[in-house]
């Protein structure tokens, strides 16, 4: 029934099925087999799935990578749950969001069940507060590259860099909401978003004796809009 039609066509067509049917589907004939293999369709099934549970998956671990990198959906798929894979998804993650928050939309989604695996499906373990440190230590990383910034140019953009700055942060906590809602109250530390302040007003408002403080911004609506990002301006306009 399908010798007169391509087999992109037929591809295509079979695209569109669950994981469970190409599989069954696969084993019905060499031909869809072949087609199946060729197309890859067993593997991007895998990677829907794996994006079902974590949405920009790819863009994350593709981040920083080379272009000729092939990852393994189905593997992932089957260690979707291991501790290990949580790790590295969670730290390219958020390396992937903070690195590029100016330029793209956060990853909010991913990162929020990626925190909600770490930390609450593994209760008993010191993943939450691995997350947590993850994050301290890339807003630590990011405001001390601003400070060698500034000593080295001056305070030429200092307006931009501190609005990407406080968009990285705001995204952290928003992505991360898990951990604000049970390990920061009882172990009693302070919010991603306080941390980000202390660091910013200890390092460079202080340190440069800066007459600013971190909760206004001489930016102007106009100038976010140039951005075309929306999740910056909310950001700007979070901490008002």
């Amino acid at each position: 029934m399908f010798r007169h039609i391509s087999y992109d066509t037929i591809s295509h067509t079979l695209s569109f099925m669950s994981l469970e049917d190409l599989i069954k589907v696969k084993q019905t004939s060499k031909e869809m087999k072949i087609i199946i293999e060729r197309y890859g369709l067993i593997e991007n099934a895998f990677k829907y799935k794996v994006l079902e549970f974590y949405p920009r998956l790819d863009e994350a671990l593709a981040y920083n990578e080379p272009k000729n990198v092939k990852i393994n959906w189905g593997d992932i798929y089957m260690n979707r749950e291991n501790p290990e894979f949580l790790k590295v998804a969670f730290m390219k993650s958020i390396l992937y969001q903070c690195d590029n928050i100016m330029t793209s939309k956060p990853l909010v989604m991913g990162i929020y069940n990626l925190t909600f695996e770490l930390s609450v499906k593994h209760r008993n373990s010191d993943f939450s507060e691995w997350c947590y440190t993850t994050c301290a230590n890339i807003i630590h990383k990011n405001v001390m590259k601003l400070k060698t910034r500034i000593s080295d140019n001056g305070r030429i953009g200092y307006d931009k860099e501190k609005l990407k700055y406080k968009a990285m942060v705001d995204w952290i906590s928003k992505s991360t909401g898990y951990l604000h809602r049970y390990l920061v109250p009882n172990m009693g530390i302070p919010s991603l978003n306080e941390l980000g302040v202390t660091l910013f007003n200890e390092h460079i408002i202080n340190y440069f004796n800066i007459q600013d403080t971190y909760e206004q911004s001489a930016m102007l609506i106009n100038e976010l809009r140039e951005t075309h990002l929306p999740h910056v301006i909310w950001s700007y306009l979070d901490n008002r």
